[in-house]
């Protein structure tokens, strides 16, 4: 079983900021993978919403982004699992929108809920499906601030292209578990 980590905080405020990427991946899967009525539970011991299948446990942690260490961590432990078994999806501030890529293993990049979830678990290792926030603004973001960036809501003319992304971000995702990392990151990077 993987555990499917998407990052983002919690709250209508941030529902459609960039930084929110991961949880709209999750969603997305959570739509796929589901039945009709099924949807995210909140499991207090984690502080997360948890989505589970026989093949997959989602989880979209309510910690806030920079805190989200804490609950991976709880989830691992209460079912038992490894770093391995991890895939975390988060926005990617290097990435140009439309963009995706699956890396195992490295640093955080200096993205704040990778590097809580690396000190928590106490290693790099583990999956990440980063997703690239970039849009048409491009030439106006480098000279802002990353935090700020990344807390703004993505334009209107952006949402299609985040739309395919997410769809993507889960195909991505199921062909990994049907076929492995190696074939996945192949077909998909």
């Amino acid at each position: 079983m993987f555990l499917i980590v998407g990052l983002g905080n919690p709250g209508e405020k941030y529902a459609r900021s960039r930084h929110n990427f991961g949880f709209l991946a999750a969603d997305y899967l959570q739509k796929k993978l589901g039945a009709a009525g099924e949807s995210f539970e909140k499991d207090k011991k984690s502080n997360s919403l948890i989505y589970k299948n026989r093949d997959f446990l989602i989880a979209k942690p309510q910690t806030f982004m920079n805190s989200s260490g804490a609950a991976v961590q709880n989830i691992i432990n209460f079912y038992k699992m490894k770093s391995a078994d991890l895939i975390v999806i988060h926005d990617d501030f290097d990435l140009p929108l439309g963009k995706l890529k699956l890396a195992a293993g490295g640093g955080a990049a200096g993205h704040h809920g990778v590097e809580s979830i690396i000190k928590s678990l106490g290693t790099p290792n583990f999956l990440r499906l980063r997703l690239g926030i970039f849009g048409q603004e491009k030439k106006m973001l480098h000279k802002m601030r990353a935090e700020h960036v990344v807390l703004d809501n993505f334009s209107s003319s952006e949402m299609s292209e985040t739309k395919h992304v997410v769809k993507r971000a889960a195909e991505a995702i199921i062909f990994l578990q049907k076929n492995g990392v190696e074939k996945a990151m192949n077909k998909y990077n």
